[in-house]
């Protein structure tokens, strides 16, 4: 499973909604026996930090086949949910 779009409105933010959402992907992941993976610009690092302190863990970068609106290609860092127990 992928978490393919993860957006909360500016007025959301800083109220723990994210995070509830990231382990509400994470049970219905775990629900199928999956774990959820995702891919965050390496330029999001407020992103970055969220996934990181939610426990989700680093497992690669690759270039993207996008640019960035500053014209430089994407860099993409990859990460793998925590597993059930941990949520």
């Amino acid at each position: 499973m992928s978490v393919a779009r993860f957006f909360v409105s500016a007025g959301a933010r800083r109220r723990g909604v994210a995070a509830r959402l990231l382990d509400k992907a994470i049970e219905v992941a775990a629900a199928d026996g999956l774990r959820p993976v995702l891919e965050v610009e390496a330029g999001a690092t407020a992103a970055i930090n969220l996934y990181e302190r939610a426990g989700w863990r680093y497992v690669g970068s690759s270039a993207a086949d996008w640019m960035t609106a500053d014209g430089r290609v994407a860099q993409m860092r990859s990460y793998v949910a925590p597993s059930g127990d941990q949520t």
